[in-house]
């Protein structure tokens, strides 16, 4: 396993589809989810990607639910607008006007670790929500 953190927040990727179900325990569960329509597209910003060969890949992309120490409190979402009154305020999200909130979700990026399995190439990404669980996965 290999992990680079990212220091800025360039490494923008666009409409990826996150399931609307959280908390699944399996990749296949979410590919599933999203092959059925049932997703959501977000814009991420990559702060950590973890590179795994097939064993760990195997091993992660099973047990999303379990506590991991490569997840690193890594997740929520970044507000890249302009609005000046959401800029500065310094509650608590819900505590926005209706029109703020709006505003926030239209233009806010979603922070993500992206995962890579060497071997296949094949990726996903997770918002963990603070957490040190895989609390949102997405795939692309």
């Amino acid at each position: 396993m290999k992990e680079v953190t990212l220091n800025n927040d360039n490494h923008i990727v666009n409409s990826v589809h996150f399931a609307k179900l959280n908390k699944n325990q399996t990749l296949d569960e979410y590919k599933r989810l999203c092959a059925e329509g049932d997703y959501r597209l977000e814009d991420i910003i990559i702060k950590k990607i973890v590179f795994l060969d097939s064993v760990e890949w195997e091993k992660i992309s099973t047990s999303f639910l379990e506590n991991l120490a490569i997840w690193n409190e890594i997740g929520g979402s970044q507000y890249t607008g302009n609005d000046r009154s959401i800029l500065e305020f310094e509650g608590q999200f819900w505590e926005l006007s209706d029109d703020q909130i709006q505003e926030y979700r239209d233009n806010s990026k979603t922070l993500t670790v992206m995962v890579i399995n060497e071997t296949t190439k094949e990726t996903f990404y997770v918002n963990t929500e603070g957490y040190n669980y895989a609390r949102y996965v997405g795939i692309s």
